[in-house]
């Protein structure tokens, strides 16, 4: 939770100084870019690292040697082809003769995009990996010191009036390769490529990745689409106002990013032997460890929302109280109701968590587009409660039912 912290605290400060360096417009492209990683990077998770938490501990130390160095490759492979097709969005956004985005030198920033994303592969990768063998503090002191520099480079180019949106990846994807490259270096040990098992390594994953996969694009139309809908519906200026005021509302996502990376592997540690009790007991105990620092952080940032988003992004962005407390409230609820998705990935009911972004998908896209045409940001802000809520709800009744008539085991075969 200290690692993703700091990572997500650098994060959050990188968007304010970039807010308060650059035009409305341009912050809200770096919206709209950060949402495409997002969007990259739940593909990743759901390709390689989901599958991999599973499947590892089940695995002797020659297995998981060979799993480790497949889900390497399957990794390498998902860089080339993001950054490939980043690649060819910015040749066709050349020849279509419009790169005039925003009013810095954007015509960059698409393959900026391909390799910060394949840079947050990597470093995610190994991290993951180590998260799966309990080995919590192994990357630990890596990350925090390429978070650091990120954030020590960003604040410099910032007070030298340099910091741009060119240069604001460019720092991201140097720090996060230096973090990946000496993590995997230093434990290369646990890395073995048999090529001849990784394909088959990858269509095992898949077994289980295929549902998270599907949540990841349930996810981003159910929780991220407002971005783009904003985009569509008004201009990059409200993209950037809802940027802010979500970023400022996520603060405490750190907290759960990093509780939800140490509680899977609790969890599917727990469930050994189909333990249904034991997870019970940790869904429990997670949900009420999650209270804590959301109702905290509703409370405190409620009261002073519109004070400390301007102090922190600027007056530009002042008068956004109602917006933000939404906001706060959508932020609190994914957050405490996350332990519920951990749970159901662990008894393989994957399926469950996609119909509940299946129901947040269409109160987005249904709702979501009726009350943004008539209530501009504020509308965005009460269907992303609405939509929240009704995944959370469902999530919770459905794995209610499940541990009250748990259904035999299914796990899946040896990937040998």
């Amino acid at each position: 939770m200290l690692d993703q912290s700091f990572l997500s605290i650098a994060t959050f400060a990188t968007g304010a100084l970039l807010a308060r360096a650059t035009t409305k417009q341009g912050y809200g492209i770096y919206v709209l870019a950060l949402s495409l990683i997002l969007l990259f990077q739940g593909c990743h998770r759901a390709l390689v690292n989901v599958p991999f938490t599973i499947y590892a501990p089940k695995l002797d130390d020659d297995e998981r040697r060979a799993y480790q160095g497949s889900a390497l490759l399957h990794t390498l492979a998902l860089c080339a082809l993001v950054s490939i097709g980043m690649l060819a969005v910015y040749f066709i956004d050349g020849t279509s003769g419009d790169r005039g985005l925003v009013d810095t030198d954007a015509s960059a920033i698409f393959p900026l995009l391909g390799v910060v994303t394949s840079t947050f592969f990597l470093r995610e990768f190994i991290r993951n990996a180590l998260l799966a063998r309990l080995q919590v503090w192994a990357g630990v002191a890596v990350n925090l010191l390429a978070t650091g520099l990120q954030l020590a480079v960003t604040a410099w180019l910032f007070a030298v009036h340099r910091l741009t949106l060119t240069n604001t990846f460019q720092v991201m994807a140097a720090t996060s390769l230096l973090a990946a490259i000496y993590m995997i270096w230093s434990h290369r040990a646990e890395v073995q490529i048999v090529v001849s098992r990784v394909w088959r390594d990858f269509a095992h994953g898949l077994r289980t990745g295929k549902w998270v996969l599907v949540d990841v694009f349930g996810f981003m139309a159910a929780s991220q689409a407002y971005p783009w809908l904003l985009l569509y519906f008004t201009d990059a200026r409200q993209v950037a106002v809802f940027g802010v005021c979500s970023a400022f509302a996520g603060l405490a996502g750190p907290f759960a990013r990093g509780a939800g990376a140490y509680i899977q592997p609790r969890m599917v540690h727990g469930y050994e032997n189909a333990n249904t009790g034991n997870l019970s007991r940790l869904l429990g105990l997670s949900v009420r460890v999650m209270c804590v620092p959301y109702f905290a952080w509703l409370l405190v940032g409620s009261v002073f929302a519109d004070q400390l988003v301007s102090l922190v992004y600027g007056h530009s962005y002042s008068g956004y109280a109602v917006v933000t407390t939404m906001l706060l409230v959508k932020t609190t609820i994914e957050g405490i109701s996350s332990p519920l998705s951990h749970a159901l990935q662990t008894l393989e009911r994957a399926n469950v968590v996609t119909l509940g972004l299946g129901i947040g998908t269409i109160v987005t896209l249904g709702a979501g587009s009726i009350l943004i045409l008539q209530m501009g940001l504020e509308g965005a802000a009460i269907a992303a409660v609405a939509s929240s809520l009704a995944n959370a709800l469902f999530k919770w009744v459905a794995l209610k039912r499940i541990l009250r008539h748990p259904s035999p085991s299914v796990g899946p075969a040896d990937p040998v």
